[in-house]
């Protein structure tokens, strides 16, 4: 078994609030969210990437400008992995 380590993460507290729910609705752990995020970073840093290349104003909407959440996150839009 792999050696784990502990870290501490500060998050605003709406989003460890909607982190906790999401990995809860997904029978996860909010480690393993992590976890998977991290180990996903490269492909998801590329994958921004193209899509700034394709679309320059790729992620600067306005509700992204006022939220500190992700769109993703509104616990309406909630979906599967």
């Amino acid at each position: 078994m792999q050696r784990m380590r502990n870290i501490t993460v500060c998050l605003p507290e709406p989003m460890d609030r909607w982190a906790r729910v999401y990995a809860a609705q997904h029978g996860i752990s909010l480690s393993a969210a992590v976890q998977f995020f991290l180990e996903n970073l490269p492909a998801v840093s590329r994958a921004v990437r193209k899509l700034l290349e394709a679309d320059p104003s790729f992620g600067n909407t306005a509700a992204s400008a006022r939220s500190s959440i992700p769109p993703a996150a509104d616990k309406n839009a909630i979906s599967g992995l």
